[in-house]
């Protein structure tokens, strides 16, 4: 019997579905059975989901179904064959038959709905190879690629979509491509060359063997001080340095959330959120700011009906990647208000805290009632360009630090030692290469809204990071950025504008913000000017 993976492409329901079932048929009459279904917005999507599935020793082929039908033929073609070919490669690196049978590309939606058929074809073509790879495969070969049994936590998590989007921009470019890269999460600075000295004579003195695992002690003190100067009550040893501030975070996870600990998340959220959540455990409760502007104080009557007595968790990033939104002291006062009642952990991530523009960062840990229920997260990459050299922190309470160093002590032993001196210099000698990079980043987001206003395009505007979110279509709509012209959803207006413009942005809904993309710009004023004279070209706006 053939255990079949199922991928459905529901860029259009009325199609799709009928394809669908009639997989499930076919894999009925053919006693095969489906072992599992995946749902994924389009086309595009479907090689990920295909090698999710393809990777399970309980899978012996993959049938992926689904329309494209956008009206346009040029840019259904580009999606059908890179589409294909994405799922070939899915085949050959994964040993296993995947089968497609796709709707398109440049049919009406009335002729898609006439051969709903494909179906039925995909779910017979990818049993066909199932079962002869199964005759023509000795039994002491059999299942050698199915060697490592992945655990069921590691199957929970997708790919970073925003990596996704910068390794596909480089590619691009390094097959001569120009690619006008909006999809970066890293200032495109250099590290201050006073860090970068430091790092140096590090080096050259010989700081290269570990060091106590939670942090070199002068680095933890400059932090704490650095943290006071925030309002919150820290001292050295409340502080766990490590190697960039997603290992601060996971530790945060996996040292507070049980399995089917509720995690609140405020949306649109950065993308390793869930995953990390996910990894420990986690339920999720979502609460959407996308209809409030991306602030969180007008949602706060929406958090209070999502925040119990059964939350465990709750995520706040203020600024907000993937929003620039700097959340207010009212909006973070209701947060403290929440958590007293209920008793809940919050997670403060204050990595963007240096790069505000027309707002006051808070930070939650220095406000009444939050000092032992927050855990403040922090780091180097952002504020002085350090992405690269992985240093982060978190601070909470001393029986905090004590658990979550069990994790860090047997995970990472420390960060690395030269790049902890190089923090230790960043923290005291770089203000003024904070504020030149502060000051460029706001021109930049001021020349992004007036560029897109004179094309009809209303932006959110945030007060930090340096991102911003554009509404592509409404979402279910699917129409393009200005509202006039019908278009499709955001992961398709990010292919068009990488395959057609030229232009690397991340789709909304890798952030679970359906209907935006997410641009940064972490680039020079002339190819933020040159994106956006791209995407008018190519009538993306």
């Amino acid at each position: 019997m053939v255990s079949l993976g199922l991928v459905v492409a529901r860029f259009n329901d009325a199609v799709t579905e009928p394809m669908a079932e009639a997989a499930r048929e076919t894999a009925a009459d053919r006693d095969a059975v489906v072992v599992d279904e995946l749902n994924v917005p389009g086309a595009y999507d479907s090689p990920l989901a295909a090698d999710r599935l393809a990777r399970r020793d309980d899978v012996d082929a993959v049938a992926v179904v689904g329309a494209i039908v956008t009206g346009d033929t040029d840019h259904d073609r580009v999606i059908a064959t890179a589409t294909a070919e994405k799922l070939t490669d899915v085949s050959l690196d994964r040993d296993t038959p995947v089968a497609f049978g796709v709707s398109g590309p440049g049919m009406s939606g009335a002729e898609a709905r006439e051969r709903i058929d494909k179906g039925a074809d995909a779910a017979t073509a990818a049993i066909d190879l199932a079962e002869e790879l199964d005759r023509q495969t000795p039994d002491h070969t059999r299942h050698m690629s199915d060697a490592y049994d992945f655990s069921e936590r590691i199957g929970r998590v997708e790919p970073s979509a925003t990596l996704a989007i910068s390794n596909l921009a480089a590619t691009k470019e390094a097959e001569g491509a120009d690619i006008v890269d909006l999809s970066v999460g890293e200032p495109d600075f250099d590290t201050p060359p006073n860090v970068v000295e430091a790092g140096k004579q590090a080096l050259d003195a010989g700081h290269t063997g570990y060091t106590s695992s939670n942090g070199v002690p002068r680095l933890k003190e400059a932090i704490a001080e650095k943290l006071r100067g925030n309002g919150i009550d820290a001292d050295a040893d409340e502080v766990i340095v490590t190697p960039g501030g997603k290992q601060a975070l996971y530790e945060t996870f996996q040292t507070l959330i049980d399995e089917e600990s509720e995690v609140v998340l405020l949306d649109p959220a950065w993308v390793s959120y869930e995953a990390m959540a996910k990894l420990a455990g986690a339920e999720l409760s979502r609460v959407d700011l996308a209809p409030h502007g991306f602030q969180l104080e007008p949602a706060l009557d929406d958090l209070a009906e999502t925040v119990s007595d059964d939350t465990e968790l709750l995520v706040v990033n203020s600024p907000s990647n993937p929003t620039g939104a700097v959340f207010s002291q009212t909006a973070l006062e209701g947060v403290r208000d929440l958590a007293v009642e209920h008793d809940v952990a919050v997670i403060s991530d204050e990595i963007y805290e240096r790069i505000v523009y027309d707002a006051d960062h808070v930070s939650l840990a220095s406000l009444d009632g939050m000092a032992d229920r927050t855990v403040t997260i922090n780091g180097f990459s952002k504020a002085y360009s350090m992405t690269g050299w992985r240093l982060g922190y978190l601070h909470a309470t001393d029986e905090f630090v004590g658990e979550a160093s069990k994790l860090h002590s047997h995970s990472v032993s420390c960060a690395t030692n030269f790049v902890q001196r190089a923090g230790i210099e960043a923290l005291e000698n770089t203000g003024e290469s904070v504020e030149e990079m502060r000051d460029a980043f706001a021109d930049r987001r001021d020349l992004l809204v007036d560029l897109f206003d004179e094309h009809g395009v209303d932006i959110d505007v945030g007060d930090g990071a340096f991102y911003m979110m554009i509404p592509v279509s409404e979402p279910g709509s699917g129409s393009d950025a200005s509202g006039d012209e019908p278009r499709v959803d955001d992961q398709a207006w990010c292919e068009r504008a990488i395959e057609e413009a030229g232009v690397a942005c991340v789709p909304g809904s890798a952030f679970n913000a359906d209907g935006h993309v997410r641009i940064s710009y972490a680039a020079s004023e002339e190819r933020l000017r040159e994106a956006v004279d791209r995407l008018v070209a190519n009538d993306l706006l």
